[in-house]
């Protein structure tokens, strides 16, 4: 039988300078999904004016979303990291380097590095069953490293 378990999951995060010790994320909201690492394209492929295929290598960043129940510590900080780079009039932006590290609850490790918050829910929305959405925050990496733990 295989396990493959989402339970007792946890992100630990560092920003190189609004958190540069970095912190530990547990508190996945039930709304969205809790950490979603879309497909990266690694080539790509044409037929030439002659019939003949060809195929290049693509290079490109990886990419990475969390969502955390609203309003919980994970939430809040991850707020003061997207604040504090955000680029506004007269402001000056800390240019936070993100490492952000994935551990599942089968002791797999996710590791990117290199990174940058790219977008994030500005403020707090509200769904039409009453209650607070959680908010999205999507990054991009230049490296990735991993350690799968078979089951």
């Amino acid at each position: 039988m295989t396990y493959i378990p989402v339970a007792n999951s946890k992100v630990r995060i560092i920003a190189s300078k609004s958190f540069p010790t970095g912190f530990t994320a547990t508190e996945f909201s039930d709304d969205q999904d809790a950490f979603d690492i879309p497909e990266k394209q690694i080539a790509d492929g044409a037929i030439g004016p002659n019939g003949d295929a060809v195929y290049w290598s693509v290079a490109g960043l990886y990419e990475t979303n969390l969502s955390f129940t609203p309003k919980s510590a994970s939430d809040l900080n991850l707020s003061i990291i997207a604040q504090a780079n955000t680029p506004g009039k007269g402001k000056l932006i800390v240019n936070d380097v993100i490492t952000l590290s994935i551990i599942s609850g089968d002791g797999s490790s996710y590791t990117f590095s290199d990174g940058k918050l790219i977008s994030f829910m500005p403020a707090q929305s509200g769904t039409s069953a009453g209650r607070l959405k959680s908010k999205v925050y999507k990054f991009k990496f230049a490296n990735f490293s991993s350690v799968e733990i078979p089951q």
